[in-house]
């Protein structure tokens, strides 16, 4: 979601995702750096496991 305001438009973005209304205005808790974090180091593996797959596999044909 973009903005031409000073204003943030992240309660309008979660919104429109279905995000309710009272967890969508801004008042609760933010996500924990550790899920952040966590989500982060998740996503890094798969990409490094297909990388050392393709240069310990010999080639075939």
């Amino acid at each position: 979601m973009l903005g031409n305001t000073d204003k943030g438009v992240e309660p309008i973005a979660l919104r429109l995702l279905g995000v309710p209304a009272r967890d969508a205005d801004g008042d609760g808790p933010p996500l924990p750096v550790w899920i952040t974090a966590g989500l982060a180091v998740v996503f890094t593996f798969p990409g490094g496991l297909s990388l050392l797959g393709a240069v310990r596999w010999p080639p075939t044909g």
